[in-house]
C-alpha cells in the first residue's frame, strides 16, 4: 500500500535512517527541517521528534502525528501529552517494527477518510470497550500495569484459553505477549483471522526482541509490534491507535447497513450483490482525486469445473467455500461482493497496481488448494482466472463503468490464457 509521509527532523541520522527503511516499501518519505515545511501538501502520516513538534498549518486532527524520541532519554515525551499526538516512536529504529507502524497507521488515515467522506462532520472515538492480553503471568502483568491507567484489562495465560476469550468478547486490542520461546504467535494469529468474530480484531505483538516469530506474526496478520523496553506511553499510544482503527472500522461497517436494503446481498455466500459495488465505487474514486490515491479492482471468476456443462454454472457450496478464502486475504476495508453466478468482485481503497496484483497472485494460489465437494462427490481444487484494473494517483477521471470494463477486458485475457491465470492492467484513459 502507498503513503506519502512526512518527516520534520533537525536531526540528519533519523531522516537517513526512516529513509532507509522505506526504499523496500512502497511509500513516498519526505524530510525537512522545521523551518522549510510546506503545510499546503497533503500527507497520510507526519513524523515529528518530540523536541521541536509539529509546525502550525497542518491538520492534525485528521492527519497520524508520530513523535520520534531518543531511547536513551524519554524526558522530551512530555511533548507526546499534547492530543495532537497519536504514537511515538524509539530512535534507533528497529526496522521490523517501524515498517509495521508505517503500515498500521497509513491504514488508519485512509480508514478515517472513507469514514469522513461516507459520514460527514463524524469521527469515530476510541472503543471502551476492555483489552485482553495472552501470555504468562509475569508479561501480562507487566502490560496490565501499565495501561491500567487507560484501559480495562483482561489476562489469559495460554493461547488456548486466548482464542475462546477473544472470540467470545468484544475487545479494543489483543495483545500477545511473547516471553516463551516455545510460543508460535503466527498460528494464533490465523486461527483469528480466520473467525468472523475476531477477523478484524486489532493483534498487538509485545516482544522483547525482534525475531522470525516477530515477523512471522505480521505476516500472519498482527496489526504492530512494540518492544518491551520502550517506554510504558508508547504501548498506551499502540493500544489507543489500535483502538480507535477498531472504531472507525465498526462505525463504517454501521454506515453501510443502515443505507444497503438486505435484498442487495446474496444469500449463498453471504456477501453484498453487486448493486453494493456500484454505490462503493463513486466514493472510493472521488476518495483517489481528494488524496492522490489509487484504486484497484478484482474480478475472481471460477474456471469452469470438470463434468459441468454449462461453464457459468458454479454450485452455491463452492462459492462459499471460495468466500472464505476471500475473507483470509482481504484487509478490514477492502470491499468484496458475489458480481455474478460464478465470479466475484474486490474493491481495493488505497491498493497501488503492484500491491493489488500481489494479493490477486495469492487469492488465485490459495483457491487452487482449497478442496471444495464436487457435484460427484469427490473433494478436489478448483481455479480461477483473476482480472486487474487499478487507476493511479496519476491517471484523470475515471468513472466506476470503465473501471468494470477494464477489470472484465483483464478476466477476459486471463481466461484466455488458462486456467488459474491472473492480467491486471491500469486505466487508460482519453486525454
Amino acid at each position: 500500500m502507498s503513503a506519502n509521509l512526512l518527516y520534520i527532523t533537525s536531526k540528519s541520522e533519523r531522516g537517513d535512517a526512516l529513509a532507509a527503511l522505506c526504499l523496500d516499501e512502497n511509500y513516498t518519505l519526505t524530510v525537512c527541517g522545521p523551518q522549510d515545511v510546506e503545510a499546503q501538501q497533503t500527507f497520510d502520516l507526519i513524523f515529528c521528534d518530540c523536541e521541536t513538534g509539529v509546525p502550525s498549518g497542518f491538520d492534525t486532527k485528521t492527519i497520524p502525528i508520530v513523535a520520534v524520541y531518543d531511547v536513551t532519554d524519554e524526558t522530551p515525551l512530555s511533548f507526546e501529552t499534547g492530543q495532537t499526538v497519536i504514537d511515538v516512536l524509539a530512535f534507533p529504529f528497529n526496522g521490523v517494527e517501524t515498517i509495521a507502524r508505517l503500515r498500521c497507521l497509513s491504514r488508519l488515515h485512509m480508514l478515517q477518510d472513507e469514514l469522513s467522506l461516507r459520514i460527514s462532520g463524524l469521527m469515530a472515538a476510541p472503543t471502551d470497550s476492555p483489552v485482553l492480553i495472552i501470555g504468562n503471568i509475569p508479561a501480562c502483568a507487566a502490560v496490565s500495569e501499565t495501561l491500567a491507567a487507560t484501559f480495562q484489562t483482561d489476562r489469559a495465560e495460554d493461547d488456548m484459553t486466548g482464542l475462546l476469550r477473544a472470540a467470545q468478547g468484544n475487545w479494543s486490542c489483543v495483545i500477545l505477549a511473547l516471553s516463551d520461546d516455545s510460543r508460535d504467535p503466527a498460528a494464533m494469529i490465523r486461527q483469528m483471522r480466520v473467525l468472523d468474530r475476531t477477523r478484524t480484531t486489532p493483534v498487538l505483538v509485545y516482544t522483547g526482541q525482534s525475531d522470525a516469530r516477530c515477523v512471522s506474526a505480521l505476516q500472519a496478520g498482527a496489526n504492530d509490534m512494540i518492544f518491551q523496553q520502550r517506554a510504558k506511553i508508547e504501548l498506551v499510544r499502540r493500544v489507543k491507535a489500535l483502538a480507535l482503527r477498531k472504531s472507525v472500522l465498526e462505525a463504517l461497517r454501521a454506515d453501510a447497513a443502515a443505507i444497503v436494503p438486505l435484498s442487495d446481498f446474496d444469500h449463498a455466500t453471504g456477501l453484498p450483490g453487486p448493486t453494493q459495488l456500484a454505490r462503493s465505487m463513486p466514493v472510493s474514486l472521488e476518495r483517489l482525486h481528494a488524496q492522490g490515491k489509487s484504486v484497484s479492482l478484482l474480478l475472481i471468476a471460477v474456471d469452469p469445473i470438470s463434468g459441468s456443462s454449462n461453464a457459468h454454472a458454479v454450485p452455491d457450496h463452492i462459492m462459499l467455500a471460495l468466500t472464505q478464502v476471500l475473507r483470509r486475504s482481504l484487509r478490514g476495508f477492502d470491499f468484496a461482493c458475489r458480481f455474478s453466478e460464478n465470479c466475484f468482485a474486490i474493491l481495493m481503497p488505497g491498493a497501488d497496481a503492484q500491491g493489488a496484483e500481489a494479493v490477486a497472485q495469492r487469492i488465485c494460489a490459495e483457491i487452487k488448494s482449497e478442496k471444495v465437494r464436487l457435484k460427484d462427490g469427490r473433494k478436489d481444487g478448483t481455479t480461477a482466472s483473476i482480472g486487474l484494473a487499478t487507476v493511479t494517483a496519476s491517471s484523470t477521471a475515471a468513472t466506476a463503468s470503465e473501471m468494470i470494463a477494464t477489470a472484465l477486458d483483464s478476466l477476459a485475457k486471463a481466461q484466455a490464457l488458462g486456467a488459474a491465470q491472473v492480467v491486471a492492467q491500469q486505466l487508460k484513459l482519453a486525454a
